[in-house]
């Protein structure tokens, strides 16, 4: 920007937005700059040149460039300014104290840069200030009394503030948006938070913020979202929380929380994260959420009783996570109404009895993890399930035939149903060429692996351990060249171990315990990569090969 622009004297305004440009601006003090617009910009000079605009300006953005140097103490003398948008730069040194003399500033953006020291308790004098931006700074202490500002949006995330939640009592009454989160911020939630009746978003996440959700939050008429997960938060979840009508967003967790949920119905919640939080009671609370609710995550708690048939009515949810609970009794057959159901993980519960046959008319499904359940009788087909990636069903006690494995969708990635008592034989699953993890050991299989496993060409981890498969390895195993693992141990196979040469990323083989007999000579046709290989307790006919001395990783044999 050359020097001759600053001796524009009637220039009033300067757009020179997203341009590319390089080095610093001019001295700018003999024009009548009211409107600076340099963002995006890459300009790389000093932040000096605030210290020569003249007294007329009213709004500077010089966001995402590279300016370094301090702001100028004599900042305060833009007695105009009403908007200072510096974000994402290099300036560093702290916030001067004279900014308290910027008496029309109304937006401050100074984050994503190096600046830090404390917010200075003169921020506070700013009585047209509506919006503060410091995010990604590095300040330290706390937040001054903000009482006589206009603050209406507050972002001092990821900050490393470590002063007291206190200023939360000082915001005043036309805040809207505050955002604290990733702090170091310590104290509790003050009793007159919920005069704050005009504030939508409350994000205090990861911070050191102890003692008890105050019950005066029901009145915080506005609010929409509340974050306050991953502090040192205890007690129990107020009553007043269910008069929260406006309530989307409602996240707690890992918090030291106890006993149950409040009646939710008359909130307007879609999404919920109770997640690692210590509570105890009743998962009946489901029945009392609204039908707006798209995301349910209530993980590692203590949450007992059964799922109430009215669950099934919540047909906007997506995402049911109730994993590692206390939850009993079976799964009700109503959750075939859960059409928008994508992520269905109840596992590491107590339920019992049949999976329903609903289960497979959940078209959107692409999630289902039921592991570590006392579940009983057959698996259903989920033919409709086309959308499915992912099924993890082991340590279930599951029984009846292992057919539906033919019904599983080519979307398939992952399917672990080892550790259950199915029977029968392994179905076709040539069209399961996106899976890359399949485990069915400790299960009942009979019969031949079949040669369709051939076009399960993303096969990565293969575990058939522990059933009683006889016949021979398919030859079409050695197309499976992305396969790591392989474990067939504990069966009835027979017959000579095919050429494995082409699987070149093989790093476990595990063969104990059948009854292959032949030549060890496909020992020497092992990739480099292999480093365990147990064969042991067949029938092979001669000793180790010669040629072994090019499995250099090989580290069990």
């Amino acid at each position: 920007v050359p020097d001759e622009m600053g001796m524009l004297s009637s220039l009033k305004l300067l757009q020179l937005t997203v341009a590319s440009l390089e080095g610093g601006l001019p001295d700018f003090s003999g024009t009548s700059l009211e409107q600076l617009d340099v963002s995006y910009c890459g300009l790389d000079g000093d932040i000096s040149f605030l210290s020569n605009l003249p007294p007329s300006i009213r709004h500077v953005n010089a966001q995402f460039n590279h300016f370094t140097g301090s702001l100028p103490a004599n900042i305060g003398d833009l007695t105009l300014l009403k908007n200072l948008i510096l974000y994402s730069n290099d300036i560093s040194g702290e916030i001067p104290t004279t900014i308290g003399g910027m008496a029309s500033l109304q937006t401050l953006q100074l984050g994503a840069n190096n600046i830090t020291g404390r917010v200075p308790d003169e921020m506070g004098l700013l009585s047209n200030l509506k919006e503060l931006r410091l995010t990604k700074a590095f300040l330290e202490g706390g937040l001054p009394d903000f009482s006589g500002t206009s603050l209406e949006d507050l972002d001092v995330s990821y900050c490393g503030l470590d002063g007291d939640t206190s200023f939360l009592a000082t915001l005043p009454g036309s805040i809207r948006h505050v955002n604290a989160q990733f702090n170091h911020l310590t104290g509790s939630l003050p009793a007159n938070i919920g005069d704050l009746t005009l504030l939508k978003n409350l994000i205090l996440y990861s911070n050191d913020i102890s003692g008890e959700i105050p019950s005066t939050i029901g009145g915080m008429a506005s609010l929409e979202t509340l974050q306050l997960g991953v502090n040192d938060i205890t007690g129990r979840v107020p009553d007043e929380m269910g008069m929260l009508s406006n309530l989307r967003v409602l996240q707690l967790t890992r918090l030291s929380l106890e006993g149950g949920l409040p009646d939710l119905s008359g909130t307007s919640l879609e999404q919920l994260d109770v997640s690692y939080c210590g509570l105890d009671g009743d998962i009946s609370f489901l029945s009392d959420l609204p039908q707006s609710i798209g995301f349910i995550n209530a993980q590692g708690n203590s949450f007992h009783g059964e799922l109430g048939t009215e669950i099934g009515s919540l047909n906007n949810l997506t995402d049911l996570i109730l994993t590692s609970n206390m939850i009993h009794g079976t799964l009700p057959s109503s959750i075939g109404g859960l059409k928008a159901l994508k992520n269905l993980n109840l596992g590491l519960n107590q339920f019992t009895g049949e999976v329903p046959q609903e289960l497979g008319v959940l078209s959107s499904l692409e999630v289902i993890l039921l592991r570590n359940n006392r579940f009983s009788g057959t698996f259903p087909q989920l033919w409709d399930l086309d959308k499915l990636k992912v099924l993890h069903v082991f340590d279930c006690n599951f029984d009846g035939d292992i057919s539906w494995l033919a019904s599983l969708p080519p979307t398939m990635e992952s399917i672990l149903a080892h550790s259950n008592e199915f029977s029968g034989s392994l179905p076709m699953m040539g069209h399961l060429f996106n899976v890359n993890d399949i485990n069915l050991g400790l299960n009942a299989l009979v019969g031949d692996i079949p040669e369709s496993i051939g076009g399960m060409t993303s096969l990565e981890h293969l575990a058939l351990y522990s059933n009683m498969l006889s016949g021979q390895i398919p030859s079409q195993l050695q197309g499976l060249t992305g396969l790591i693992d392989i474990s067939f141990r504990d069966n009835r196979l027979t017959g000579a171990i095919p050429n494995l040469m082409a699987l070149t990323k093989l790093e476990t083989l595990d063969l104990a315990r059948n009854q292959f007999d032949g030549s060890l000579q496909w020992l020497s046709e092992l990739s480099p990569t292999i480093h365990f290989v147990n064969a042991d307790d067949n029938a092979f006919s001669d000793g180790l090969p010669s040629a072994i001395s090019h499995l250099l990783n090989l580290e069990t044999l």
